[in-house]
């Protein structure tokens, strides 16, 4: 206060203050002005705002002109606040609640035009709505509504996006299932989850003719491996190598070959059997990768987390053929084999990829007899197979008529006319799919984090939950591969920031992905397991390699306990 007198009895509200409440109060009254000149005003609300804007002006020449006691000072600085913030509160009220639930509230198109419409049937939620400033559609026959609500009727614009239908359409996520209930929501948002298991989120965008849909829940990693999870005897034997090498001189391979080819048959010398623990070397394959060489040797076949009876043989499953069964052959089969697959392999993984088609891995049985299909032929119609053979050349026969429907048998190529180079591509190619696949289906079945069903969640938080584990494993093998793609594909990402890289620094990000994505994994985990944490790991190059050794033996351990045979390993670059 400022004193007007030496006894200080009556004062003044200082001049800073007086000037700070009269710019206050015109910045307000600039807005009631608005108010009162607009077409809109309220002859009711126009006398509430004109008794508080006097009340106001009152107040502000008293405390500001008019020597007072302090206690009065104060009184009339409070009725001064009361009264500005009741014209405020009736402004706000005026201007933005009133005008929008009349639907007299002016917006420009700029605010919405770029913004989804909501589609409601009833009124609270569209009020709710148009006061977030988007726009509203009522999904309701037009007798049931106000008619003070509507004031015009503008037909529906068609939005400029392309509304040519999918092909192929995207799939039913969710059938007999109520508008509002959890389980749609759910498969919505599982859906969306599945929608980023691809490199790129915007890969499959839509473009007439090639349109291939990335909204099937689960992703091709789930329907590529379901067989992992489908009946025991697939189960625990995934992804597996055996060394059974079927001989040239099959029943059928006699006798086609004596009938159309009048071939004469040529005794090839004996071959040392390759053990299954041993690190299969040939002129063709490509060396392993350093730190995977003699893993599988060490492998303990009396493990007592073994899921499988000893000495039993494990039926081999891959998704693609396995090098070792290839290079096994004869060297005079070896270039054929090789030139059946090239056919084979764009079809079929153009199949695999395909999230629309479930594929299954096959035997090494019929993946022989299908590159074999120019020697033995295929399988007679009509004629029923009766021996274990007999149904490996029937799905043999299927496979290679599925995916080369006008196929023709080959000549018998001499091995000379394979390219090496070509042969050590296909076969380098080969290893490196079939250990991915081997990291998933073990993952599938090893994993022990994986969310179970519990009284505290419903069907539809289970649900999701699964899709977003899912989709955390996904991104753990993508980053232990270096994101080089999908499974089918082999990329130089793997040789540069991979578990493959040559530099130690340049792969232990996707040795730590390794690490994580078998964490969870049943088995005894070495003391330096968690040096993965070590923020000097990439500098640390002996206790390095000592660490990626433990994480190796960990997962051909692993694998063998699983499947019951030791895992194809990845080979290096070319």
């Amino acid at each position: 206060m400022e004193y007007s007198d030496g006894n200080r009895v009556d004062g003044l509200l200082r001049i800073e203050l007086s000037a700070e409440f009269d710019h206050t109060a015109k910045r307000l009254r600039t807005r009631i002005e608005a108010y009162r000149n607009s077409t809109r005003r309220d002859p009711n609300f126009l006398a509430l705002l004109t008794e508080f804007d006097n009340n106001l002006t009152v107040c502000l020449t008293c405390v500001s002109s008019s020597p007072m006691p302090l206690r009065d000072i104060c009184r009339g600085v409070a009725e001064l606040q009361r009264s500005w913030l009741y014209l405020v509160a009736v402004l706000d009220y005026l201007e933005i609640y009133r005008s929008r639930t009349l639907g007299m509230h002016e917006r420009g198109n700029a605010e919405v035009e770029n913004r989804i419409g909501a589609f409601v049937w009833n009124d609270h939620d569209a009020l709710e709505l148009w006061n977030a400033g988007l726009p509203i559609y009522f999904v309701r026959p037009y007798s049931t509504f106000h008619n003070q609500v509507i004031l015009t009727v503008k037909p529906l614009i068609m939005p400029r996006l392309c509304v040519t239908a999918a092909s192929p359409p995207y799939p039913i996520l969710l059938s007999n299932s109520q508008v509002g209930s959890d389980q749609k929501f759910a498969a919505i948002h599982t859906a969306s989850i599945s929608c980023f298991d691809v490199s790129s989120p915007f890969e499959n965008m839509h473009l007439p003719g090639l349109y291939s849909s990335s909204y099937t829940p689960g992703g091709s990693i789930g329907s590529i491996v379901s067989t992992t999870r489908s009946s025991p005897s697939t189960s625990l034997a995934g992804p597996s190598r055996t060394t059974s090498t079927t001989s040239p001189s099959s029943p059928y391979s006699t006798k086609l070959e004596h009938c159309q080819r009048g071939k004469k048959h040529r005794i090839n010398p004996p071959q040392t059997p390759h053990s299954l623990f041993s690190d299969l070397s040939h002129p063709l394959l490509p060396p392993l990768l350093t730190p995977w060489r003699d893993m599988n040797s060490m492998i303990d076949t009396q493990h007592p987390l073994r899921q499988h009876s000893p000495g039993k043989s494990q039926k081999l499953l891959t998704i693609v053929p396995d090098p070792a069964m290839i290079c096994g052959s004869s060297e005079d089969r070896l270039g054929p084999l090789l030139e059946q697959w090239s056919q084979l392999r764009g079809p079929w993984l153009t199949q695999c990829r395909d999230r629309n088609v479930q594929v299954e891995p096959k035997s090494n049985a019929v993946w022989k007899k299908a590159l074999s299909i120019h020697f033995i032929g295929t399988w007679p119609e009509g004629k029923t197979p009766k021996t274990n053979a007999d149904h490996d050349h029937h799905e043999a026969s299927r496979l290679v008529s599925t995916l080369l429907p006008s196929h023709q048998p080959l000549p018998n190529l001499p091995p000379s006319s394979s390219d090496a180079s070509r042969s050590r591509h296909l076969l380098h190619e080969l290893s490196l799919i079939n250990f991915r696949y081997q990291v998933i289906a073990l993952d599938l079945v090893a994993d022990q984090s994986v969310p179970k069903a519990s009284p505290s969640l419903s069907q539809a938080e289970l649900m999701v939950a699964l899709a977003n584990h899912s989709r955390s494993r996904g991104q753990l093998i993508d980053r232990i591969f270096g994101n080089a793609g999908d499974i089918f594909s082999v990329s130089q990402a793997l040789f540069v920031n991979g578990f493959a890289a040559e530099k130690w620094s340049d792969r232990v990000d996707a040795l730590r992905a390794f690490a994580s994505l078998m964490h969870s994994w049943q088995g005894d985990k070495s003391s330096i397991w968690n040096r993965r944490d070590d923020p000097n790991l990439p500098v640390l190059l002996a206790p390095g390699s000592e660490w990626e050794n433990v994480l190796i033996k960990f997962f051909v351990q692993a694998y063998f306990n699983h499947f019951g045979h030791p895992p194809i390993l990845p080979r290096g670059c070319l």
